[in-house]
């Protein structure tokens, strides 16, 4: 029987240019330059939200969809409940929504918090179920520009103590533009009075029993968060949840982003580069330095690179640095002069997804004798999809008139046209395969002596998302394990997917490897040569990539945290990426040998059709179906018949799962589970006789494993007096 659960628990447990002695030399002819192209990847945007409140005792609480949600918003919904009737409550999403992760219950309150990716057809609200039913407040928030394939980044959640103040964990982010939620549920009807410092609040309800609050921060930088503090007026114990969300992935590639226009100086002993607005931490930068004197040396600011050598001519030179930005770096960088320097200029353009490994792969410099056409030195790449960055650099005061076609120019522009001035043009194109690249070329309104430096900018290879299972998820013991990946040229991935013992994956377990085998993988869709299918599509627009699916083959080991990470092929660059980041789950434990309720241990007078009771426990709260052995003796080598709900839901009773097939399991007391019935009616008892019998429990969505017997109870049935009169059976009395 195929059992799926659909509210599973499943998580225990991411500028200016300086004076003084410069001047700054007004352009004299037409300054021709980008002023910047959108960034790549959507910055995550708040839409809208709403909220709901059940003040009594419910079996469901219902929430209207946010204002404002398109197709592609991701919803995130957050449930505080606090059952009526028991010492905890099961919470069953709406179909389509994705649990997050459940914050440790306390006292009953449970703070639950699912995704959703709106679609094209959404409902008008949406209504979230309790067993049993609870008191309950619920709100929804949704943003746009998240990852749809794969929206949370990293989570965390934690119960604090009663207190004013309110405490959400601190995660580790994998991303510079996440959008952190801290989300509270309070255990009183309260609200807080403050969010978090930098903190922008969503919703503060409060109802009956329990409260909620929201709100969000955009990040600028990726790593650990610190933790996150709300106050309240009154000391309240709370749960909190801190959930990350993924900004939408770039596409795949070196991107050109945006240019600062160039800024000359005239005698001067150092020139301010003022890097282009709107940057990131992990943008790449080039700044190219241009000047009048060869015989004044040129010092870099510290963190920057010079790219191969300068190159010079007559009393002129050029020198080209790069430097990859970091969270807080400055926006303005002093180059330094060994001697006053006449009319140099300097410019400074911005990529993003260069190699932060490698980031050139091949530069060469040249030299263009007197004369209006300048030809770029030739370079033979070893990389597919380079960036081509090409400047050249004039010993007179002249604009480039025309650029190859095939480049786009981003600064042009002249000190002035005295032959003693410098002038400089720039320009750059996306290369597709790796190998010779030649004929690039500019013209300029008079002749002059021209530098010229070509510099291939290595892209960074991206590495695959994994979507599932994401971090300290508990998985069945044949984990389903999803991940994508972009690809620079829009060619067929394969991927491998390694388990490990340790977070670093220093010591690696199991390896499953598409390249070797097809076995376990689904969902191919591309074919890299012929014959079926035996890769994915990969786009360099990731969300355009095909998720790929492996099913493990072997069982892993019960109640285990395992880590894994992914890598992925490039069939058609035979380019493998490096690993993934790596995520943490945990496979789901063999639930506890039940407790026999009744019949008891060495219990009499039990009637001929009993009705047995039981119950178990399990660490992941999974649901569980159990197995009942009627024994003939007391070792139960001689079994009478077996009553197996995991075959047939015939004689059991009492199932509360979300399909009715199934028991709540408490993870710590057989007490706080709901108790599965059978009733006897297959086999027939004879009265005043001895039985014996025991039971096991299974977590079908879990490790799908019985777990171990329980104790055997020996039970004896009733005495009975059978009446005839003239032949015939006028009734039986229990004695």
């Amino acid at each position: 029987m195929k059992y799926i659960h659909k509210n599973k628990k499943r998580f225990g447990w991411g500028r200016r240019l300086a004076s003084g002695s410069m001047i700054v030399i007004l352009m004299t002819a037409m300054l021709q330059f980008s002023a910047g192209a959108p960034k790549a990847g959507a910055e995550i945007l708040f839409v809208g939200q709403t909220t709901a409140a059940a003040a009594a005792v419910s079996a469901s609480i219902t929430v209207n969809k946010p204002a404002g949600v398109l197709t592609g918003h991701v919803m995130i919904a957050s449930v505080m409940a606090l059952p009526g009737t028991s010492n905890s409550v099961a919470v069953t999403p709406p179909a389509g929504w994705t649990l997050i992760g459940t914050a440790p219950t306390s006292n009953k309150y449970k703070l639950s918090n699912y995704y959703r990716v709106a679609t094209a057809t959404e409902p008008v609200s949406y209504t979230f179920s309790f067993t049993p039913n609870s008191t309950a407040v619920a709100g929804i928030v949704s943003f746009s520009g998240v990852d749809t394939k794969s929206p949370v980044d990293v989570f965390a959640g934690q119960a604090n103590g009663s207190s004013v103040n309110l405490v959400s964990p601190s995660v580790s982010t994998n991303f510079n533009t996440d959008t952190v939620l801290a989300l509270y549920g309070l255990q009183a009807n309260q609200t807080t009075t403050a969010d978090p410092a930098g903190f922008t609040g969503i919703w503060n309800v409060g109802t009956t029993n329990n409260g909620i609050s929201a709100s969000y921060k955009n990040l600028t930088n990726s790593g650990a968060t610190g933790t996150f503090t709300a106050t309240t007026g009154i000391s309240v114990p709370s749960l909190a949840q801190t959930v990350a969300l993924k900004p939408s992935a770039a596409t795949a590639g070196v991107q050109y982003l945006a240019t600062q226009a160039p800024f000359s100086c005239a005698a001067c002993t150092s020139i301010t580069a003022t890097m282009p607005l709107g940057w990131k931490a992990g943008d790449f930068f080039v700044t190219s330095v241009s000047w009048n004197t060869n015989t004044s040396t040129l010092a870099a600011p510290a963190g920057w690179t010079q790219i191969g050598t300068t190159v010079t001519t007559g009393s002129f030179a050029m020198a080209n640095f790069y430097h990859f930005a970091v969270a807080g770096g400055s926006s303005t960088y002093n180059w330094t002069f060994s001697a006053s320097t006449a009319f140099a200029m300097v410019s400074t353009v911005n990529f993003t997804g260069v190699d932060d490994v490698q980031p050139i792969d091949v530069q060469a410099t040249g030299v263009s004798t007197s004369g209006t056409s300048h030809t770029a030195p030739n370079l033979t790449t070893t990389n597919a999809q380079d960036m081509l960055f090409d400047v050249w650099s004039w010993n007179t005061g002249t604009n480039a008139d025309t650029i190859s076609a095939t480049m786009t120019k981003i600064w042009d522009a002249q000190t002035g046209n005295a032959s003693s001035n410098v002038s400089t043009a720039a320009g750059y194109e996306l290369l597709g395969p790796s190998g010779v690249v030649s004929g690039r070329n500019v013209t300029s309104g008079r002749n002059a002596i021209a530098m010229m430096h070509s510099i291939a900018l290595k892209p960074f290879l991206p590495t695959p998302t994994l979507i599932t299972p994401t971090n300290n998820l508990t998985t069945p013991l044949f984990p389903v394990f999803q991940l994508l990946n972009a690809s620079l040229t829009s060619t067929p991935q394969r991927y491998t997917i390694q388990v490990c013992s340790d977070t670093l994956c220093g010591t690696i377990l199991t390896t499953y490897n598409q390249n070797t085998s097809q076995v376990g993988w689904t969902g191919q869709d591309a074919l890299p040569v012929s014959g079926s299918n035996t890769a994915y599509v990969g786009s360099t627009d990731p969300s355009q990539s095909t998720t790929a699916t492996y099913t493990a083959q072997t069982a892993l080991t019960p109640c285990t945290q395992y880590h894994w990470r992914g890598i992925s092929y490039d069939t058609g660059t035979t380019q493998t990426s490096n690993p993934s980041q790596i995520a943490t789950f945990k496979t789901s434990c063999i639930p506890s040998a039940p407790t026999l309720f009744s019949p008891g241990a060495n219990s009499n007078n039990i009637p001929l059709n009993p009705q047995f009771t039981l119950a178990s426990t399990d660490a992941d709260g999974d649901y569980l179906q159990y197995r009942i052995e009627l024994c003939a003796n007391s070792t139960c080598s001689s079994i009478i018949g077996t009553f197996d709900q995991t075959l047939t839901q015939t004689g059991w009773s009492g199932q509360n799962d979300p399909d009715s097939i199934g028991y709540y399991a408490d993870a710590v007391s057989a007490a706080n589970s709901t108790k599965g019935f059978y009733s006897l009616t297959s086999v027939t008892l004879t009265p005043n006789t001895a039985y014996w019998w025991r039971a096991t429990a299974k977590d079908p969505a879990g490790t799908n494993l019985f777990s171990a017997s329980s104790p055997i109870h020996q039970f004896t049935t009733n005495l009975s007096e059978t009446v005839i009169k003239e032949g015939r059976i006028l009734g039986s009395t229990i004695l």
